[in-house]
């Protein structure tokens, strides 16, 4: 058997973890796009700091809905974590996959 790598595991770990935190798991599902959003954010505000010249519509509504959230105090950055009080979220993911006609793997479950 090949020696382990310490370090290696700590950081497959850390990874790991980072990746709960930032990606939200259901059962099989993962929404990515609380985390896209919040990137979007980040490179946003980042690339104005620096004063890289940003245009377009889609630049005009992002700008107009980050300046409402700071004349209203609100958050940039989202949670994006789906809740229900009908039950599991997992479990009503699962059953809606199941139920949803698709192709590839998703159809699977």
């Amino acid at each position: 058997m090949p020696p382990t790598n310490i370090a290696s595991q700590r950081y497959q770990e850390e990874t790991r973890q980072a990746c709960q935190q930032i990606f939200h798991w259901y059962g099989p599902v993962v929404n990515i796009n609380p985390a896209l959003f919040n990137f979007v954010v980040a490179a946003y505000e980042r690339l104005r700091d620096r004063g890289v010249p940003l245009a377009g519509e889609a630049v005009e509504d992002f700008e107009a809905s980050y300046d409402y959230e700071e004349e209203n105090n609100l958050p940039h950055f989202v949670d994006g974590r789906l809740a229900t009080s009908a039950g599991s979220i997992d479990a009503l993911l699962t059953d809606i996959m199941k139920s949803t006609p698709s192709s590839g793997a998703a159809g699977n479950l």
